[in-house]
């Protein structure tokens, strides 16, 4: 029988007849899911749980919030039926349903008999705290009742180990207490007592030093006399049996021996990430965890390795050689952990190997990108002879060595910071925003740090946005938020957003307990750029030309020289990738590489004082000249195939590039080349103020050094984004510039082109005496040329006046005929606008259904298209159908989404579709309740793209 299996101690985790299933990756959701988990004897009310999960907002919007969410995990989870029942009063979680859940598990562990094996059982059940990044009021008490089971179940396992004299095992059970509450310091004291009695004078020591450290650091205290009283008595007693018993071997290892240092701050997220390394070390024998300086690959290590503790019976022991700078100490550092001492007629690698050979282990060897050729000369002696211990590597450069299993550590999690994201993810309040950027790790982590250094610190609608900018701009490396955040008792979180363009001086006062290298931002990207080859570096400065991704054949040709061929650029690639300064990602067919943002910041500086920029950002802009006019649409707006996709990954470049042509004078026509061609990929991806302004701006400092055929080029593209805001008047002046050029170089196509637009342009402002013989000459031009496409377009909008002008058989004929003419893939967008066109014609003469066909065809070529503009006047239609029909509610959501999606994309509908819309809203808002027409605006308002998509697609009910 196929098991659903959920895991909500530690993470949420969900798996279905042996399958990791994704789709309920929402707090929310997850929170949801839980709740009726730990709820399912009963039936619960709707009503009540719309009350729980939306406190704040009215009745009808929360039980509407909820059967969109309940919808969801319905959706999400196979064979839904099986373990959800729902009427129309109440939810509930099947208990018959065939699943397993590890808090019933826990649960049903803690309430065995209390032997010692129960216990174990129960304890080790206990991966975490109960969904940790859910913040619902309910969840609070749920989770500190688990916790205090799990407490109590220690407890008792401390004093039966201590009864039965294994003080090692009971040491790992109060460590684990202690993770629990790092600030109580009677569990210190228990753990000073069972080092006493072991004989461990160091842990003892390591013990009281993590008290004072952490007593100090987070209450600004000392330990308490009491404490002090025990570290002293245990010191004494310590000596005394480590003497008594000097000369006895250990008869038996015990599981749960280590080393570990406690952490001295909260691990936060990653859950996944520490069940991927915990699976790694136990498939394979050798495992590197690579990544960038402050990416968090020791931190990592230590939480997978503490999670691993019962697996391997001579324990898991930790090797730092961050402070070695003598590699022929690595070996000695290593015995010395291990307790492996050297006789004077054996060599001691020859007693390190000895020792192991028998040994159940796992070495963890922390920090080594310096030492790299010592470690593998020992990883390669100690596992050709002791065939069952496993080695965890953290550097931030690989071993390359056979078997070594590879596992590059990512950042964490961050939020896409900019208007329209937020705006896809239904951010429109600052307590919307808090709550979508408190799932992210990144933003967990700053906030907990920040509370660190100033308890008063949380995350609030204030602070919010400045907060997610920092996580951002930082990329999630944890170092580079923890030293950010330190800040937070000096700056605002605004200021410290506000300045992080220079992260490196900004970021400069890190732990003072830290070697020198590991302290700051700068400090770990100086010993990173000092283990870099001559060439390698030159490679590294150059790629900081780069914003956000890129490829091979970019990084090719931009970064190649005299003294580096194109080819080599490959090898130095692969060498940054092994040194953890650049990170590869899967794009498509084709491999994308990323600086970190810091990275990138500290790699500029060294391309600055190389003196290479103007050089590197003058390839970069022609480059993306080049790339962009491969793929530049006609001119009918039709990109060729994967342009659209193409340029969305390269925007950030494209940007980089417009913003340097307008530095340098000598770039000025470059730039104008760049924006007037991607004037159509602006309009699909809707968002134009920015690319408007680029390209105004690069037109008025060219002036007349611009050859006129470059001129007449973006002055169309500027005529055609000032249209698409609607600013009639500069668009029109725009449109007559570029063609009075045109006509002077005998330019038929572009005049023609430029005509049709002219004339669309007057029918807009319902000038149509204006338009008819702007469009006789587009439309005989086109003849002339034999442009099918350009005749079908024209004829389509001499319809659309016959639409405006109610000749609604006029209308239809010309839309249709033009329809004849859109045959060819590359005709979609024509076929789009016909069919939009037609779509009116036959809403407006009462054919619904006929009206609703051709509205659905246009909105499947849009969505393919990506076109967004188009979508939001297509919303609009669908709204203005949804009246016609009297389907109110339908009507106001798709008016309320229309309206989030031109705030989105700066869109503005021309006044002639506005007034009827206008109309019909008016006429929902009549024929419904006020509350009514609130709730489905909201509803429609907070809706994303596919989820509008969706539903205008629909069949109304």
């Amino acid at each position: 029988m196929q098991i659903l299996r959920i895991c909500l101690l530690g993470g949420f985790n969900l798996m279905y007849d042996h399958r990791v299933l994704t789709g309920v990756n929402t707090p929310r959701l997850q929170s949801l899911l839980a709740y009726l988990l730990l709820h399912r004897e009963a039936p619960q009310a709707r009503r009540y749980l719309a009350f729980l999960f939306w406190p704040d907002s009215s009745e009808a919007q929360a039980r509407t919030n909820l059967r969109k969410l309940f919808h969801q995990l319905h959706q999400a989870l196979p064979e839904a039926d099986r373990f959800l029942q729902a009427d129309v009063h109440s939810l509930q979680w099947r208990n018959d349903a065939p699943f397993s859940l590890d808090v019933a598990d826990f649960e049903r562990a803690v309430a065995q008999p209390g032997s010692l094996q129960n216990l174990q059982t129960a304890a080790d059940l206990y991966f975490g705290d109960l969904l940790p990044n859910c913040y619902d009021d309910w969840i609070f008490p749920e989770r500190e009742r688990l916790r205090q089971m799990y407490a109590e179940t220690l407890e008792r396992l401390i004093n039966l180990f201590e009864g039965e004299r294994n003080h090692r095992a009971a040491i790992s059970y109060a460590q684990r207490l202690l993770r629990l509450d790092p600030l109580c310091e009677l569990t210190y004291r228990d753990l000073l007592r069972l080092h006493a009695m072991s004989g461990d004078r160091a842990g003892m020591v390591r013990v009281y030093q993590t008290c004072v450290t952490v007593l100090r650091r987070e209450l600004d205290v000392e330990p308490s006399m009491e404490t002090q009283e025990a570290y002293e008595r245990g010191l004494k007693m310590a000596e005394g049996i480590r003497l008594a018993a000097v000369s006895q071997p250990r008869l038996q290892p015990t599981p749960g021996l280590n080393n570990l240092p406690l952490p001295l701050t909260r691990f936060i997220g990653r859950e996944h990430e520490v069940e991927l390394v915990k699976g790694l070390v136990l498939s394979n024998r050798l495992v590197t965890l690579a990544g960038a300086g402050g990416i968090g690959k020791t931190r990592l290590a230590l939480v997978a390795a503490r999670a691993l503790t019962a697996s391997f019976m001579d324990g898991i022991w930790h090797v730092d050689l961050a402070a070695l700078s003598d590699p022929s100490l690595v070996l000695a550092t290593v015995a010395s952990v291990l307790g492996v001492r050297e006789e004077r007629d054996r060599p001691l690698l020859a007693r390190v190997t000895e020792y192991l050979r028998e040994k159940q282990m796992l070495l963890i060897l922390d920090k080594c990108e310096h030492l790299i050729e010592a470690v593998q000369s020992l990883v390669e002696a100690l596992l050709s002879v002791a065939s069952e211990v496993h080695i965890l590597v953290t550097s931030r450069v690989v071993l390359g060595m056979t078997g070594e299993v590879i596992w590059r550590v990512p950042s964490l999690p961050t939020p896409d910071m900019s208007q329209r994201t937020l705006q896809e993810e239904g951010a429109g309040s600052g307590r919307e925003l808090e709550e979508i950027l408190g799932q992210y790790t990144s933003v967990q982590l700053f906030v907990d740090r920040a509370a660190a250094v100033l308890p008063t610190f949380a995350l609030a609608n204030t602070n919010v946005h400045a907060v997610g900018r920092i996580c951002q701009q930082l990329d999630g490396i944890p170092l580079a938020l923890e030293l950010a955040a330190a800040l937070v008792r000096l700056l605002t979180v605004q200021e410290i957003a506000d300045h992080l363009q220079d992260a490196l001086q900004i970021l400069s006062h890190g732990r003072s307990t830290a070697l020198p290298r590991h302290r700051t931002l700068q400090a770990t990207l100086d010993w990173s750029h000092v283990l870099l080859r001559p060439q390698e570096q030159a490679l590294f400065r150059r790629l900081a030309c780069f914003a956000g991704s890129f490829t091979l054949e970019a990084a090719e040709f931009i970064c190649s020289s005299a003294d580096f061929e194109p080819a080599q650029v490959l090898n130095g690639l692969a060498a940054l990738v092994d040194q953890s300064l650049v990170s590869v990602e899967a794009a498509g067919e084709a491999t994308r590489f990323r600086l970190h943002e810091v990275t990138r910041q500290y790699a500029r500086a060294r391309l600055l004082e190389a003196g290479e920029e103007e050089q590197i950002r003058n390839r970069h802009l022609e480059f993306f000249c080049k790339m962009v006019e491969s793929l530049e649409a006609d001119l009918h707006g039709t990109l060729p195939p994967g342009a659209f996709e193409h340029l969305t990954q390269e925007y950030d470049n494209l940007c980089a590039a417009l913003e340097w042509s307008g530095y340098q004078a000598g770039n000025i026509l470059l730039g104008l080349r760049l924006a007037a061609t991607l004037t159509d990929f602006w309009e699909l991806r809707g968002q134009l103020t920015a690319e408007r302004g680029w390209l105004e701006a690069l037109l008025r400092r060219a002036g007349e050094a611009a050859e006129p055929t470059l001129r007449a080029k973006a002055l169309r593209g500027a005529g055609k984004v000032a249209y698409y805001q609607c600013d009639f008047e500069a668009a029109r002046m725009y449109f007559e510039q570029s063609l009075a050029l045109d006509r002077e170089l005998n330019n038929r196509l572009r005049m023609a082109d430029t005509l049709s637009r002219l004339g669309f342009l007057f029918v807009i402002q319902e000038n149509y005496t204006a338009a008819e013989p702007v469009y006789r000459e587009s439309l005989a031009l086109f003849r002339a040329l034999e442009d099918r496409r350009g005749v079908g377009r024209v004829l389509s909008e001499l319809g659309y006046i016959a639409l405006r002008r109610e000749d609604y058989i006029q209308a239809r004929a010309q839309l249709e005929e033009s329809l004849t003419l859109f045959s060819e893939p590359d005709d979609r967008y024509l076929e789009c606008r016909a069919r939009h066109f037609l779509g009116h014609v036959a809403r407006l003469s009462g054919d619904y259904a006929q009206a609703r066909a051709h509205y659905k065809r246009a909105c499947l070529i849009l969505t393919e298209m990506h076109n967004t503009w188009g979508l939001f006047y297509l919303i609009e239609a669908f709204a203005c159908l949804a009246v016609a029909e009297a389907q109110w509610e339908r009507a106001v959501r798709l008016f309320g989404a229309a309206e989030h999606l031109g705030e989105m994309i700066g869109a503005v509908m021309a006044p002639i579709e506005r007034a009827e819309c206008e109309r019909n809203t008016s006429a929902a808002r009549a024929a419904l309740s006020e509350g009514a027409f609130s709730a489905a605006w909201a509803v429609g308002q907070a809706m994303s793209l596919d989820e509008v998509i969706s539903y205008m697609l629909e069949q109304p009910q």
